[in-house]
C-alpha cells in the first residue's frame, strides 16, 4: 500500500514539461545505441510533443520563415507523388517524412532554455562515450577470444550502427566537448 501512494505521488507530481524533458534526454542519451529502442523513444516523444505543441505559432510569419528549411523538404514529396512511379519509391518518401514531421512537432513544443539545451547536449556526449566504451570492449572481449584483429576494423567495431553514421555521431559529441571548452556555459549569479 505504501508503495502504490508513493508511485501515485510520482505520476501526480510529473507534469507533460518533465515528461518531455525526460523523453528528449533519453532520446539524447540513447541515440548512439541500438535502432529499435531508439525508434520507440522518438516516437513516445513525438505523441507527447503533439499534447505538449504550442499551435499557434504556425500563424506568425517569423515562425513561418524559420520552418521554411524544413517545409523544402515537401518538394521531393511532391515530385515523387506527381511521378507514375510513387509505389516504387514509397520507401525514400516514408523515410524523409519522418525528417520533415519531426522536427516540426519537436520545435514546435519545445521551449529552448540554455540549461534543457545544455543537458541534452551533455547526455548526447555520454551516450557516445558509453557506446564507444561498450564497441571498444566488444572488440577487445571478441580479438581475446577468437585472436583475430578484424574486429577493430570498420565493419565489425561499430556494434550499434553502420559505421559512417557511428563516427558522425562521435564527431558531433567531439564538436560539442570542443565547443564547451572554448565557451564554458556561464553560471547565472
Amino acid at each position: 500500500m505504501k508503495n502504490y501512494i508513493g508511485l501515485k505521488k510520482i505520476i501526480y507530481n510529473t507534469n507533460k514539461r518533465n515528461v518531455f524533458e525526460i523523453l528528449i534526454f533519453l532520446v539524447a542519451l540513447l541515440m548512439c545505441f541500438d535502432k529499435l529502442t531508439m525508434r520507440v523513444f522518438i516516437v513516445l516523444t513525438a505523441i507527447c510533443c503533439l499534447f505538449k505543441g504550442n499551435y499557434v505559432v504556425f500563424k506568425n510569419k517569423l515562425s513561418l520563415f524559420k520552418l521554411s528549411v524544413t517545409l523544402l523538404w515537401l518538394i521531393p514529396f511532391i515530385q515523387i507523388i506527381i511521378s507514375s512511379s510513387f509505389l516504387l519509391y514509397w520507401n525514400k518518401l516514408e523515410t524523409k517524412l519522418s525528417l520533415l514531421i519531426f522536427p516540426l512537432i519537436i520545435l514546435n513544443s519545445l521551449k529552448f532554455r540554455n540549461d534543457l539545451i545544455y543537458n541534452v547536449l551533455k547526455l548526447f556526449i555520454y551516450g557516445c562515450i558509453i557506446s564507444m566504451f561498450l564497441c571498444i570492449s566488444n572488440a577487445i572481449l571478441n580479438f581475446f577470444s577468437f585472436n583475430n584483429i578484424s574486429y577493430f576494423s570498420y565493419r565489425t567495431l561499430s556494434v550499434f550502427h553502420h559505421p559512417s553514421y557511428y563516427s558522425m555521431y562521435i564527431n558531433f559529441s567531439i564538436g560539442i566537448f570542443y565547443i564547451r571548452l572554448l565557451y564554458p556555459l556561464k553560471k547565472n549569479k
